[in-house]
């Protein structure tokens, strides 16, 4: 049983990783970011059907058919970018767009709730329940795919990027309140202390993180443990081998993988954690080559987690008409209320940059599909409702790559 799957698993590996590393080749050369070229692979293979063989079936690939080995890679993965963007960005950096940050994370909630609820009302597609729960699902903002593109354009210094990462922190903690206030609304009992114990904990992981997290590394200095010889010292000035020489990497690692870990146990992303993790080691990055040393993992492991994003559309789903024009209003709103946002939260920075930002937060994907799947269980959303959003969601993450980079192109013109 061990070695079948594991025959099947290294062929998942070997088929998915070669397609999407040749397909974000192709898009290169095109112009565009590779992991448009990694969604689309995994668009292929969740609606590819051969003669009598649906190929995600065949290869079980994507969470209807049972991928928890491939989800598992593609997670990491993911965490693993987030701590690189992390490492790229100071606690300085974040504290100057702090004002920004906010505003713009607090406007791309606001306007995204208030369009979704109004398109499910105002077109008869649900109840008012059903109408708060499309209104959060929009309001979700998942960073994966903006981190890799600012990666992919080497932008991840830029002051745009620090607003992003700042205001999708935020996002995170509002997102888990508000999804806890609907869930309470939908089930008939809504707790105002659970509530307020939920935004206090998610809040006290954060900002502990954010103004304590470097301390923390530095305090680990001078702690011998098991021997004289081993000795944990994470400092700016020197961060000495646990040892061996990759002292520095299994404790880079080793906090990453730990507090992705308990910002999960504190009910956020656990790539909130991830990247407080990396900025937690900004000041000693590049002095000891972490990214370096970290990015051949990430190189291999991030694409499955767009990939398998890819999988999970399912294209049946926008066949009937008026399935087709509640996709279209939602993700016309979903785009602009993310735009809007950067534009009214950061208009000072200028309006190529605050459409870039906009553009940033405007990515959906596993965030919104959660959301969508706690409405589906609490029989809250209709199987069709349920349908639009994950089609809406995944539309959000092809539409922002090539809108990113003629931003990026734009911008970068202006400044010559």
């Amino acid at each position: 049983m061990a070695e079948a799957f594991l025959e099947l698993f290294l062929v998942q590996v070997f088929i998915i990783f070669l397609l999407a590393k040749l397909s974000g080749l192709a898009m290169r050369r095109l112009g565009q970011p590779s992991v448009l070229g990694e969604i689309a692979v995994g668009i292929i293979l969740g609606n590819l059907v051969i003669g009598r063989y649906d190929i995600a079936e065949l290869l079980q690939i994507g969470s209807e058919h049972g991928g928890e080995a491939l989800s598992a890679l593609a997670h990491l993965g993911i965490i693993l970018l987030l701590f690189i963007i992390g490492m790229h960005i100071t606690l300085g950096d974040l504290k100057k767009v702090g004002k920004v940050s906010i505003s713009v994370g607090v406007v791309g909630m606001v306007l995204p709730f208030l369009f979704g609820v109004s398109v499910i009302l105002s077109l008869g597609a649900g109840e008012p329940r059903a109408a708060m729960f499309v209104g959060v699902a929009l309001m979700a903002t998942s960073v994966g795919v903006t981190a890799r593109l600012c990666q992919d354009l080497k932008r991840e210094n830029s002051r745009e990027t620090v607003i992003v990462m700042g205001a999708a922190v935020m996002d995170d903690v509002l997102g888990l309140v508000a999804l806890s206030i609907a869930v309470g609304i939908a089930s008939g009992s809504v707790n105002p202390g659970t509530i307020m114990m939920t935004v206090g904990v998610a809040t006290a992981f954060v900002m502990i993180m954010l103004l304590f997290g470097e301390r923390i590394v530095d305090w680990a200095g001078g702690a011998k443990v098991l021997e004289d010889r081993i000795v944990f010292l994470v400092r700016k000035d020197k961060l000495t081998k646990l040892g061996q020489e990759n002292g520095p990497i299994i404790i880079a690692l080793a906090v990453c993988f730990g507090m992705a870990a308990l910002a999960s146990l504190f009910g956020l992303a656990a790539i909130v954690g991830a990247f407080l993790a990396g900025m937690a080691f900004a000041d000693v990055n590049e002095h000891y080559g972490l990214t370096k040393r970290i990015e051949p993992v990430e190189f291999f492991l991030v694409p499955f987690f767009f990939v398998l994003i890819g999988v999970e559309v399912d294209i049946s789903l926008i066949y009937a008409w008026d399935s087709i024009i509640l996709i279209t209003l939602l993700f016309a709103l979903a785009m602009t209320g993310k735009v809007l946002a950067g534009l009214i939260g950061a208009w000072k920075e200028g309006r190529a940059s605050a459409i870039l930002i906009g553009l940033g937060m405007a990515p959906r994907g596993e965030v919104m599909i959660i959301v969508a799947q706690v409405g589906l269980d609490l029989g809250v959303l209709s199987e069709s409702l349920f349908g639009a959003l994950v089609v809406v969601s995944m539309l959000t993450i092809l539409a922002v790559p090539p809108l990113f980079k003629s931003t990026c192109t734009y911008q970068d013109k202006c400044a010559l």
